[in-house]
Order: C-alpha cells, then structure tokens, then sequence
C-alpha cells in the first residue's frame, strides 16, 4: 500500500513521511493519495494506533484541496448563506436591546408583548406587558389592533420565538415591530424590575 503512494522512510526524526500527491480524475481512473505525517513505532513500521483520526484527516485534506481549486464556488456559497440570514432577520423587524425596547416603549407609547405562556407570565413579567402566547397570536392579534402604527416589541424567554412572532404582525400590517434580544433572561440578567 507505501509503495502505490510512493512512501519514503525518514528514521533520524522518527517519522514517517509520506508523500503523496492528490490526483484529479483523468480517464475514468481515479486514484487520491494525501499528505500524511505518522509517528514511528519502530523502525521500518508505522505505527496506525489512530486509524479513525487518520481518516478525519484524509477527508479535511480533501475537503481543503477543494475548497482551494473551486473557492469562487465556496465564496459565492458562503455570500449567499450571509444574504439569506441577513433576509431573514430583516423580515421579523430590527432587534433591540432590553435598554432601547425601555426607550422606545416610554419614548413612542409602544406595548411590550410577553409571548411566553400564561404559567411563565404569571411568575414574573415586566410592568404593562401583554401576555400572548406565541401559540395563540393569529386568534389574538386583535387585541393589538390599536397599536397597528405604535412600536410593539415582542419578547420571550431567550429571544427565539419572537422572530416567527414578527413575521407574522409584519404580514398583517404592523408596520413598527421590534424584537428584544434575550427576551426575559437577558432581563432577568440585567436585573431590571419585574412583577408577579
């Protein structure tokens, strides 16, 4: 198997160097050979206590070759991956800290809407803060009607669901939607005031 890569024994530093070029395909043979460096066991031997890693590392060393001969490909799957994310969390309306969702909510009489469940709304919750579930938002979305053109900021346990819940005001016709990044954790982090 040495002698199809072209392997050649280097004792004075107790390695083992092999060799090996990476071939393309040409003519419907196909023959790989990647750059490995193994220790020694004893001279003349290779020592493969790791045959697992040595596998991870043919397979990086393939995926890298890759990467090099077709970057233009890689770099324009990279920016298409960046636009889409950005697409995306543009559609749910900009995020806001809990300090600025304070500013906007006192500043433009906006509303706080707490879109955990009533149980978790129940045990601690900001002040003025409207409890709909995310669950239940397309049947109470009513309830918001009147600050259609006022700031609402949606807030959740950890700032995850409340990016569906933006979608969603933003295709009835809300037209100033914000989420508050952390939700109630960052919050409860930044130990502002809550009641029960």
């Amino acid at each position: 198997m040495l002698a199809a890569c072209g392997a050649r024994h280097v004792d004075r530093a107790g390695l083992v160097a092999l060799r090996l070029s990476l071939y393309t395909w040409r003519r419907s043979k196909a023959a790989v050979c990647v750059h490995i460096a193994l220790r020694m066991q004893a001279p003349g031997r290779i020592c493969s206590s790791h045959p697992r890693q040595e596998q991870v590392n043919s397979i990086m060393a393939l995926f890298l070759e890759f990467l090099v001969q077709q970057w233009i490909l890689a770099a324009g799957l990279m920016f298409a991956i960046a636009m889409l994310i950005f697409h995306e969390s543009r559609k749910s309306g900009p995020s806001l800290t809990p300090q600025q969702a304070i500013l906007v909510v006192n500043g433009e009489e906006g509303v706080l809407v707490d879109l955990r469940d009533a149980a978790e709304f129940r045990k601690g919750h900001i002040v003025n803060a409207v409890n709909i579930p995310a669950t239940k938002l397309p049947e109470r979305m009513v309830e918001l009607e009147k600050f259609k053109d006022r700031p609402v900021v949606l807030l959740c346990k950890m700032g995850q669901q409340s990016g569906a819940a933006g979608k969603q005001l933003k295709a009835a016709g809300y037209t100033k939607v914000y989420k508050m990044t952390g939700g109630m954790m960052e919050w409860s982090n930044l130990q502002l005031p809550t009641v029960s």
